[in-house]
């Protein structure tokens, strides 16, 4: 179906034809030398949108700042049960582990 004027909300689904060069050259591994902050990797092992080996990399280039979970499922069996409540609950220590509410002293985690 051909639509000839704005999407409901004004949204229009339409990119700049740069957009197809400048990301074709973008991988978030190149910038990976750049993060402090501790980062949480889930990978599902049978993913065939975002390959797992790069995943376990980017971990890997991390050195000790990064956790790694791996799901034997598919890039959207993750997202069903019981795969997604484990994967929840491991988010949800990480954030509990790595953050600090304003109400927290320095050092102790919530």
């Amino acid at each position: 179906m051909l639509l000839s004027g704005p999407l409901q909300g004004g949204w229009q689904p339409r990119a700049l034809a740069r957009f197809a060069l400048e990301s074709s050259g973008y991988s978030p591994i190149n910038y990976l030398g750049s993060v402090t902050a501790p980062v949480m990797f889930v990978t599902a092992l049978q993913d065939s949108l975002c390959n797992p080996e790069l995943i376990r990399r980017a971990a890997d280039l991390l050195k000790g700042r990064a956790e790694l979970h791996e799901y034997d499922s598919n890039h959207f069996d993750i997202y069903l049960e019981p795969t997604f409540s484990d994967n929840c609950g491991r988010m949800t220590e990480f954030l509990h582990k790595h953050l600090r509410t304003s109400h927290s002293p320095a050092g102790n985690s919530v």
